[in-house]
């Protein structure tokens, strides 16, 4: 994969074998991702962005407008966040010593002596990806059984802009912030990305597979588009991008 910058943007180039035309993504803003067959060069993918800017400038800003319809977390007691699929209440407990998290009901207690914004999104960022790790690791355990279809290796990422990936040497990575998700939709995740083991392509094929394990499947794509945003605040820059937010608010009069 090819990375560079275009204008604003940082541009990803992916070039496959037998693919004769070009496709392009926004999947997160100031981000472009662009794929097409192997003899594809730089200035045609130039040429391939300037020809689309119409339609970058419009995923712009329907990402945007997603942000401006997400509630800004600030870390503070009494804010909400989800887990698996829920809204859960941030509460604090004062305590000396090394920091904890626990769960009560709809609650997510935390524990530690200093309560700073950037220190209660440290203990969540520990405290979601090491509950995200075990619960994905379960998941696959779990849908390898009934798929019949087993990974080479699992491992675990935080990225913006992807939930999951299978490598040709079937080689799996996982997205931990699909803790937030709901169950069946981080379950979906792992049925997509275990499918690939068996059709390195989204085929037809491909997609009957899955369909046959996940038959909501289209349903749960769904929920993490339109989610997508709520995921935002475990970004190790989520405070500095404070300001991006409420400006974006603020230009939607919102």
């Amino acid at each position: 994969m090819q990375c560079f910058s275009w204008k604003n943007y940082q541009v990803e180039v992916k070039r496959n074998w037998g693919q004769k035309s070009l496709t392009l993504r926004v999947p997160f803003p100031g981000q472009l991702r662009v794929s097409g067959p192997k003899s594809l060069l730089k200035r045609e993918v130039f040429r391939f962005l300037e020809e689309n800017g119409a339609f970058i400038e419009r995923c712009e800003s329907e990402w945007k407008l997603q942000y401006s319809k997400a509630s800004i977390q600030h870390f503070r007691a009494g804010e909400t966040c989800i887990f698996l699929g829920r809204p859960r209440k941030l509460e604090f407990l004062e305590k000396s010593g090394r920091a904890n998290v626990l769960l009560n009901g709809d609650q997510i207690q935390i524990c530690q002596s200093s309560f700073e914004p950037a220190e209660v999104q440290k203990t969540l960022i520990r405290f979601f990806k090491k509950t995200g790790i075990n619960y994905l690791s379960h998941l696959v355990r779990i849908q390898s059984e009934k798929m019949e279809l087993y990974p080479v290796s699992v491992s675990f990422r935080s990225q913006k802009s992807r939930w999951g990936s299978c490598s040709s040497a079937g080689q799996i990575s996982l997205n931990w912030r699909l803790v937030l998700a709901p169950s069946e939709v981080a379950e979906y995740v792992v049925i997509h990305e275990l499918a690939h083991l068996q059709h390195q392509n989204h085929s037809s094929n491909f997609w009957n597979l899955v369909e046959n394990h996940c038959p909501q499947f289209k349903q749960h794509k769904k929920w993490l588009k339109d989610n997508h945003v709520q995921f935002e605040f475990l970004d190790p820059n989520y405070l500095s991008m404070g300001a991006f937010f409420e400006s974006t608010k603020t230009n939607l009069g919102l």
